[in-house]
């Protein structure tokens, strides 16, 4: 089972701004005393190599967001599709992230992160279809941010992703339960 978030996206992404955008949020919701350096790479011919793309459109390449040196990765892809949000039926593009498949804390942070990067620039809503990071099937970036962060402050992003984890995930089950 894919763990994706969903963003309306209004205009192609563009990549630098992107990696900017998501490192200041993973440090907000991972209350890190700094913000991490990520980097950008593109899933080309059955593997992933430094990012030459300028922006992402429903044109590109899978993009992966991660923190520079460290292999957790935020894969995601911009989608053609039809869409049903508000009660209004229409097509659109969409930005999908997905949990990196080694479904660590850290992967679990930057998919967060970068779709909240993504939704704060589009003035778009969050979309969980599981749901699995809050009760919310739907939530402004803004609002996503407020429920998933941790409360404490960390020097280590491993230790940071760690607590985001658990306490995400004790929510989730004393949500359901």
């Amino acid at each position: 089972m894919s763990i994706s978030l969903a963003v309306k996206v209004t205009k192609p992404i563009l990549i630098s701004r992107l990696l900017t955008n998501t490192g200041e949020v993973l440090a907000e919701i991972l209350g890190l005393s700094f913000t991490p350096s990520l980097e950008a790479n593109e899933y080309v011919n059955q593997e992933w190599v430094t990012a030459t793309s300028e922006d992402l459109t429903a044109d590109s390449n899978f993009i992966g967001i991660k923190i520079a040196g460290e292999p957790e990765t935020a894969p995601m892809f911009v989608s053609n599709h039809d869409w049903t949000h508000a009660g209004e039926v229409g097509r659109g593009e969409f930005a999908i992230v997905d949990v990196g498949g080694g479904r660590t804390p850290l992967d679990f942070a930057i998919a967060a992160a970068v779709a909240a990067a993504i939704g704060r620039a589009h003035r778009s809503e969050i979309e969980d279809y599981l749901p699995y990071f809050t009760p919310l099937l739907e939530q402004s970036a803004d609002d996503f941010v407020a429920a998933i962060k941790v409360r404490d402050k960390f020097d280590d992003y491993r230790q940071a992703a760690s607590v985001f984890h658990k306490s995400n995930y004790a929510e989730r089950v004393s949500n359901t339960g």
